[in-house]
């Protein structure tokens, strides 16, 4: 799980007032009603204990088509099936695992 530390170097690093990182508290939203979903199958809730992963269509309660897409397109969310055959979205933030160039010259 993240710590504050990643929470804080997100909030200085991205404009999260803007598209696409502005829908990120919809689809914390969706996480958190799928991770309190006691119907959903066994593998699907093992999977979230190692992943950021919410079924699409709870995602799609959130977010709309062009919202998601924004996001696929930007690599903020990736698509892909469950262990247990759903199809999810795998929430990503792959910038954050880049190097920034102004920060490495320090």
């Amino acid at each position: 799980m993240p710590g504050l530390d990643l929470i804080e170097h997100a909030r200085h690093r991205f404009d999260v007032s803007q598209a696409p990182f502005a829908r990120y508290r919809e689809l914390t939203q969706a996480v958190l009603e799928d991770g309190q979903d006691r119907t959903r199958p066994y593998e699907l809730v093992l999977e979230l204990l190692e992943t950021f992963v919410v079924r699409r269509s709870t995602a799609q309660a959130h977010l709309d088509g062009e919202e998601l897409r924004s996001m696929l397109s930007g690599g903020l969310v990736r698509e892909a099936r469950s262990q247990s055959g759903e199809n999810v979205y795998v929430i990503r933030l792959p910038e954050l695992s880049r190097e920034d160039p102004a920060e490495a010259a320090v």
